[in-house]
């Protein structure tokens, strides 16, 4: 009976121990980061005029010359900056990005070109031990409403769409 006694609290412990390991963990990778805005000696209707070839290529939700606004529509993919640790594994989590394109012109002729994005991630919300091993159930979230969670981006994304508005604006297909 005393022997028992002592390995109950240690079962308890031990059992504690491997369940807490089963839990999901959601991290965020950190990496070198990228301005998310970029500055271009060409005027604003001819950068515009590039911004809007390069977005040809997203859904596009809504376009506003007036405003210099491009939104796109939520686009699914996998993130390059969230995870989830199963099992001591990472693994890289579905994500949807939408796209804020903002085109300015600059008082000195040339025009700025902001890309923001605002990002769900597929995410565990509860664990469920079940027979076979640790599941979990997924769910889209914000970003910013998951609790110690940083909110950040690689800024690659933002970078790629900067480089195309780039491209194209050397190409030159755009009448000045």
């Amino acid at each position: 009976m005393k022997n028992v006694i002592l390995i109950l609290p240690v079962l308890t412990l031990l059992t504690a121990v491997s369940l807490a390991g089963c839990a999901n963990t959601i991290g965020a990778l950190e990496g070198e980061k990228y301005n998310t805005y970029r500055n271009y000696a060409a005027s604003f209707d001819r950068t515009w005029e590039a911004v809007v070839h390069v977005m040809q290529g997203y859904p596009v939700n809504k376009i506003d010359k007036a405003s210099g606004l491009i939104v796109t529509d939520w686009i699914d993919g996998t993130s390059d900056v969230y995870y989830v640790k199963e099992m001591g594994q990472r693994k890289m989590l579905k994500d949807r990005t939408r796209f804020n394109i903002k085109v300015s012109a600059l008082s000195n002729g040339g025009s700025r070109v902001t890309v923001n994005q605002d990002v769900k991630i597929n995410a565990p919300i509860t664990d469920v031990h079940a027979p076979g091993g640790p599941t979990a159930t997924y769910e889209w979230q914000d970003v910013s409403d998951i609790k110690d969670l940083p909110t950040v981006t690689s800024s690659k994304r933002e970078q790629e769409i900067l480089d195309a508005v780039e491209s194209k604006l050397k190409q030159r297909f755009i009448s000045p």
